[in-house]
């Protein structure tokens, strides 16, 4: 079990650095933020504060993304999506709030390791019919939604099911980045009437996290997509499998 610690210097360049990581990433590849960060948070701040933190941190991150390219969006299969991601959210949230922060760790380590099996199975599918878009778009939505209530982890599902209905990567992006708005809205108004936000978590994320996320964007704009983005993707998925792992343990 990590040391419980407080907000000291190491602490907060520790934040500041894997938060600068993350949003680098989401810079290349539009998502895959949490599951770099939700951990370091959670080890430092236990896992409803780091919830509450990663909340705060993607809806900064989504509408500052939003406001790019927002006029590009022609098909809107979000639609699909958000029915079950309202509905899995709160189901998430009722189990965080409910559950031990034991418990809620070595599900972490479970979800992350679950995820890197996903991106390196690659999973991709084609969905062509209207009726199977809505059924597995609830589907999809109801699972992201949970996860996302739990761990601020819901990119996967919307991904993989976004992937299997459009092929244009900027409406895949600007779909997802609307669900992600909406699902952090929903999950913070949760998390305070339910009064799980803390002074604690506004401290994390103003002075830290939103300098932090602005240079991870300006850096990861900068750098060239075909590129770098297939080795930072293979060296984050190693550093998130071994934390995955102290999880467990």
């Amino acid at each position: 079990m990590p040391p419980e610690l407080g907000i000291n210097i190491d602490t907060v360049l520790i934040i500041a650095i894997v938060t600068i990581i993350a949003y680098i990433l989401k810079a290349l590849i539009g998502f895959g933020t949490a599951i770099i960060i939700m951990p370091i948070l959670m080890y430092f701040f236990g896992p409803r504060d780091a919830l509450v933190i990663g909340a705060f941190a993607d809806l900064f991150s989504n509408v500052f993304l939003l406001k790019k390219e927002w006029t590009k969006i022609k098909e809107h299969p979000y639609l699909y999506l958000l029915p079950g991601l309202i509905i899995g959210t709160f189901i998430g949230v009722s189990i965080l709030i409910r559950e031990n922060d034991l418990f809620l760790k070595r599900l972490m380590g479970i979800a992350i390791i679950l995820y890197i099996a996903t991106q390196f199975l690659n999973i991709r599918i084609k969905i062509k019919k209207q009726e199977y878009k809505i059924i597995y778009g609830l589907f999809a939505g109801l699972i992201a939604g949970i996860s996302g209530g739990l761990f601020n982890i819901n990119g996967p599902p919307l991904v993989i099911y976004l992937n299997s209905v459009l092929d244009d990567k900027v409406e895949i992006r600007e779909n997802l980045v609307i669900l992600l708005i909406i699902d952090s809205l929903w999950r913070i108004f949760l998390l305070t009437i339910n009064h799980q936000v803390s002074e604690l978590s506004v401290s994390i994320f103003v002075p830290i996290l939103i300098p932090s996320i602005l240079i991870g964007f300006a850096i990861g704009s900068k750098i060239d997509q075909n590129l770098k983005t297939k080795a930072f993707k293979i060296i984050s998925h190693i550093v998130l499998l071994v934390i995955g792992i102290e999880m467990l343990i």
